[in-house]
């Protein structure tokens, strides 16, 4: 992380997902095609937390934005009682089908890196994506979320048609659109390299979701953080971002 700092500018680049449009902060743009992360957010969160002014300073052009409805103050359009893991995954696809024709983007080196329930989106879009993506990033993915609600509500059935969750409303769908997509099974479609960062403390998704990974990924490292939480702290930033963007510049150009 000490190397010489690339120079970077900051363009607003804006995306529809149908007739929503997605707001994202400025993209931090090298001015020569570079290898490229589009970093989805976790459930009720928004794109700040992820330090992506760090990866473009090494040389590495980073986008963030908000999930349509994917938390109370989202900037982008929808609500949360129109989201879901598989909307927020329509909203990814959008991004990275606005991202791939820009200039500075080297296409062939794409990668996601996903918090939380932007893990479990990413990690799904990877799937479906594999020969697009190169690699994955994921911080304290959210395997847990089709477990807890079938354990919330026991049978399809008895699906709420509206519910709190976490300071959030959500519908119904949020619900039935998870119930059966196993993402163990989905993730085997994902045969590239994957890192995975899970704080051994976290008790909103516990560590044995991401020990889980580790056998059904195909090419996968999971590096698990001793103390931390569910949410990364500045006190584990500067390792994940090392490590991120170590893992990015191995596979550069090896396919």
């Amino acid at each position: 992380m000490k190397s010489q700092k690339r120079k970077y500018k900051k363009q607003e680049l804006i995306c529809y997902n149908g007739n929503k449009r997605i707001t994202a902060l400025p993209i931090f743009e090298l001015t020569t095609p570079a290898p490229t992360l589009i970093y989805a957010h976790g459930y009720g969160y928004n794109m700040e937390p992820y330090p992506m002014k760090l990866l473009a300073e090494q040389g590495i052009a980073t986008y963030s934005f908000d999930f349509c409805g994917g938390s109370a103050n989202s900037r982008s359009e929808g609500t949360p009682k129109e989201m879901s893991v598989m909307t927020e995954i329509t909203d990814l696809n959008a991004v990275i089908d606005t991202i791939k024709p820009q200039n500075f983007v080297d296409e062939k080196n794409l990668f996601l890196c996903g918090l939380s329930q932007g893990g479990f989106v990413s990690t799904v879009t990877a799937a479906n994506r594999c020969s697009e993506i190169r690699g994955l990033i994921l911080l304290c993915p959210a395997y847990v979320i089709q477990d807890m609600f079938k354990n919330r509500f026991k049978q399809k059935e008895l699906i709420l048609d509206t519910f709190n969750f976490s300071h959030m409303t959500l519908s119904r769908k949020y619900v039935e659109d998870i119930w059966d997509n196993d993402v163990y099974e989905i993730m085997k479609s994902y045969t590239r390299d994957v890192l995975i960062f899970h704080g051994d403390a976290d008790n909103m998704v516990p560590l044995h979701y991401s020990k889980r990974a580790t056998t059904t990924f195909s090419s996968v490292e999971l590096v698990v953080l001793p103390g931390a939480g569910h949410i990364l702290t500045m006190d584990d930033e500067e390792k994940v971002v090392r490590m991120t963007l170590d893992f990015i510049k191995e596979r550069l150009g090896s396919f």
